[in-house]
């Protein structure tokens, strides 16, 4: 808490002024907050910014923000780093946090196996009539016949093959950034979400900050693989690490320069 200067003459009552004007959010998100505080036991800061974070990660996937200086959208994704001790409360907030998320995972996981088990029938049948065309055709090829019909129909049979669903990772927690970018190529929007953030540091941020660059802006990203065509896409990511300040001081002591110098603590 800061306090206002002392009023002149017998107004000599002191005002609390608080660090964050929490009253400058969205009454919902001032419920959040304050729910978050448990009566002041979780730092207000803590509290904001697990807010944030699961905020842009809900509406980042539907709203853009146009930017009054170049009349462009703009994801409204963010990138959030909290410094805290161990035991102010990093995982307990985050954990409430995550619940609707959660939530919604369990729903999307189960509607994805059924649509697995739909495509796995469907597969099914259509491998079994794919069968029975390429027969055809080789009994045409064999037997010295004109093998132009079985061909025109086993290639547009072909091109009727059922789609593979695939389950969107909305989140990512433990994760390599080779894995993270090819979960966003499949699924462009997602978060990536840690208490204890210093590993992630040490091995997904370290190794490829361009990519999170690429992210916060909205650029095109393309994504090259071994021995398959490169895929491009636009990553909308949300970032909400913590970590314990003596942890993180002693990565940046290490990696300042790269990190620094990249853009990437700026953003």
């Amino acid at each position: 808490m800061s306090y206002l200067p002392l009023m002149p003459g017998f107004q000599h009552h002191t005002i609390p002024v608080p660090a964050i004007p929490v009253w400058a959010f969205p009454p919902v998100m001032q419920n959040a907050i304050n729910h978050l505080q448990d009566g002041g036991r979780i730092p207000v800061e803590l509290a904001i910014n697990v807010t944030l974070a699961a905020v842009a990660e809900a509406c980042q996937s539907h709203v853009e923000v146009i930017n009054p200086f170049t009349n462009m959208p703009d994801p409204c994704a963010l990138y959030i780093m909290t410094l805290a001790d161990s035991g102010t409360g990093k995982s307990t907030v985050n954990k409430q946090l995550r619940k609707p998320f959660d939530e919604l995972k369990a729903e999307l996981d189960k509607a994805f196996q059924e649509k697995l088990s739909a495509y796995e029938r469907d597969y099914a049948v259509w491998e079994t009539k794919l069968q029975a065309l390429k027969s055809n055709l080789r009994t045409a090829v064999k037997k010295g016949l004109s093998a132009d019909d079985a061909e025109a129909e086993l290639a547009s049979y072909t091109d009727m093959k059922p789609g593979k669903p695939v389950v969107p990772t909305l989140a990512y927690n433990d994760v390599s950034v080779a894995a993270l970018i090819e979960g966003l190529s499949e699924h462009p929007a997602g978060s990536l979400i840690s208490d204890e953030a210093s590993s992630i540091f040490e091995y997904c941020v370290k190794d490829n900050p361009a990519f999170f660059n690429k992210a916060w802006d909205g650029d095109l990203y393309e994504h090259k693989r071994s021995n398959q065509a490169p895929r491009s896409f636009k990553p909308t990511l949300t970032l909400s690490l913590m970590s314990q300040g003596a942890l993180f001081y002693s990565f940046m002591k290490k990696n300042q320069d790269k990190l620094l110098n990249s853009g990437l603590l700026a953003r």
